[in-house]
């Protein structure tokens, strides 16, 4: 986490640990962030956070994901909630490959729980798609500004109702 251009390492803590620290320094109006998954999908996270106001924060969270070929294609899905509008959103996924890759599709956002995308589904057309030079590594990047956020959120609000 960056805040104010200061730079702040995480560490790993026991679940309950982690939530008492993150509401101890919330409850002293101190800056914090807060990250869990869930045990039995640990590639789900939730992110709290607590910023003071006029305060500029990024977050840079990564991981890694092996995936299992199907049928010669990988299947990857991100879902977005982020619960408020977001000023400067961006999610990049690098995807390096021991073949050429020659096929890459990035379908629209999903505003419910789907995973698995189909070609008949709709390019996304804000996905940014960056080849490299061996074609054994792409990079995807995705900055929904704020009225597509808003967009997003309205189709979501109507899929919950």
């Amino acid at each position: 986490m960056f805040l104010g251009g200061k730079s702040y390492k995480a560490y790993v803590k026991e679940r309950e640990e982690a939530s008492r620290i993150y509401s101890e320094a919330v409850s002293q109006g101190a800056s914090a962030a807060h990250i869990a998954t869930e045990a039995r999908d640990s590639n789900h996270f939730t992110v709290s956070v607590n910023v003071e106001g006029n305060t500029t924060a990024i977050f840079d969270l990564r991981y890694e994901e092996f995936l299992v070929r199907r049928n010669g294609l990988y299947n990857h899905a991100i879902n977005l909630h982020p619960g408020a509008l977001v000023p400067k959103m961006e999610v990049v996924v690098h995807i390096k490959e021991s073949q050429k890759i020659t096929k890459l599709f990035v379908p629209e956002v999903r505003t419910g729980n789907e995973i698995d995308a189909t070609e008949r589904d709709a390019q996304n057309s804000k996905a940014v798609i960056r080849y490299g030079i061996s074609k054994r590594e792409v990079t995807v990047s995705f900055a929904p500004d704020l009225l597509e956020q808003e967009r997003l959120a309205e189709v979501y609000e109507l899929k919950s109702k």
